[in-house]
């Protein structure tokens, strides 16, 4: 019952005197609310509250000046004898990483004990396929291998042959189809070939030490540009003056809608709010009147009192959009990915019966390969800060959220933002249109 009151009161259970697991939760510091009071009830926002400390927050100044312009006209659409409206929440996206170079393919297949097959059938008619494709014997693919010879087998074949290679289910099969005294010529053509690549020593690693070599700058380039593209997002985020502009009016409203639950407001220089609240804005919908939201509230208020925020910046828009199609979990993976692969080449390079058969260029590489890993390395940790400094700009928690969920929710709030936009844009002109007719059939009477 406690709870349900303050709920219809605008003010969170959270701030309750004691918590269900027992441990005391601390009262919300009361502000004083000095700004202008609605005649009657209205819709409370529901936001979450930051602290200010080491934020742009920190800095932020507060007032009413333009809320309290349009008293009337928030009343009429947001006044209510009932609490806020509820949230709706929210869609969230994300992308995915890009498979590993030279990892393992093929899935877990059951072993058939019928001799002479050791593969799957299927497994047999696709690998077929693929053989064909890559156009060379199984032993000029191993002497290729052993040379990491690039020229032989270049970037296509190396894809190709990485598919047909056998997962460590097939590959323990096929050996111990052999060591049991099987004769190899009894297996099928598909399984000749595999075993034929299997009698190389350390394969993999060597298939590995090639396709590195072969297309190993195109994935340090693609990781470069994903940590370049976050590190552009960070900046534009942060010095977006719309985004910021927009926030300031949205807590001006929501001080003024919930200034009748002092645990929800915002006090100037102490406090501010998460940007997850500009997904409440169109959520939050009118009583009555010509604006359907809070969204659209807001944009009218910006529209008329800071036009030059009414365009989020294309430049900042068009780096934030590119940073929220890096996903920073895949990236940070396919980074430590690479740097393991980039120590299996090297060590590969240094082995001895590895060594007689590379020529200087194929050493070379390896040494500027781990330079390039190194590098790498190190704008992943200068692109760690940046989203730290981000995160911290906008008080976020960086234990609790990451970067990119900034970068995808801007994104989305600004679609909404410019169609709302327009659309007001659209009915302004259309409101101007019908005067002029309207004078001019007068003038004309």
């Amino acid at each position: 019952a406690v709870i349900l009151k303050m709920q219809s009161e605008g003010i969170d259970p959270v701030y309750l005197p004691g918590g269900s697991g027992g441990d005391a939760v601390p009262r919300a510091a009361v502000v004083k609310y000095t700004g202008p009071r609605p005649k009657g009830k209205v819709r409370a926002l529901f936001w979450e509250k930051v602290g200010a400390a080491g934020s742009w927050w920190s800095t932020y100044k507060g007032g009413f000046a333009i809320v309290s312009r349009h008293m009337d006209e928030l009343e009429e659409a947001f006044g209510s004898g009932t609490a806020g409206a509820a949230a709706a929440k929210p869609g969230t996206g994300g992308g995915g990483g890009g498979s590993s170079l030279g990892a393992a393919k093929g899935s877990s297949m059951k072993k058939k004990d019928v001799a002479p097959k050791v593969l799957d059938g299927a497994r047999c008619q696709n690998t077929a396929i693929t053989i064909k494709k890559i156009k060379l014997k199984a032993e000029d693919v191993s002497e290729a291998l052993l040379k990491c010879d690039v020229n032989t087998l270049g970037k296509e074949k190396l894809e190709l042959i990485n598919l047909i290679m056998p997962n460590k289910e097939e590959e323990d099969g096929l050996r111990e189809y052999v060591d049991s005294g099987k004769k190899v010529v009894d297996l099928n053509e598909v399984e000749q070939y595999i075993y034929e690549l299997l009698k190389l020593a350390r394969v993999h690693d060597k298939l590995l030490l090639c396709t590195l070599r072969a297309s190993g700058h195109i994935k340090l380039h693609e990781l470069e540009s994903s940590l370049k593209q976050t590190q552009a997002g960070c900046r534009a985020l942060m010095e977006c003056t719309a985004l910021k502009d927009i926030l300031d009016v949205v807590v001006q409203v929501g001080n003024v809608l919930n200034c009748t639950a002092p645990s929800r407001l915002v006090e100037a220089g102490k406090a501010g709010v998460r940007l997850k609240t500009l997904e409440k804005l169109a959520v939050t919908k009118a009583v009555r009147g010509e604006h359907p939201d809070l969204l659209h509230f807001v944009v009218t208020l910006i529209m008329e009192h800071k036009e030059q925020s009414v365009e989020i910046n294309h430049q900042q828009l068009k780096a934030i959009e590119d940073a929220s199609r890096v996903d920073a979990a895949s990236l940070k993976a396919e980074i430590a990915t690479l740097k393991g692969q980039a120590k299996v080449a090297e060590a590969e390079l240094k082995h001895p019966d590895t060594v007689d058969h590379q020529s200087s260029a194929v050493r070379v590489f390896g040494t500027h390969l781990k330079e390039k890993v190194e590098k790498l390395e190190a704008r992943s940790r200068q692109c760690d800060e940046h989203k730290l400094k981000t995160l911290a700009a906008f008080a976020e928690n960086p234990a609790a959220s990451d970067v990119s969920e900034l970068f995808l929710l801007v994104k989305a709030f600004a679609v909404q933002w410019s169609k709302t936009v327009q659309k007001l844009r659209e009915k302004k002109e259309e409101a101007e249109k019908k005067a002029r007719m309207a004078a001019a059939a007068l003038e004309k009477g």
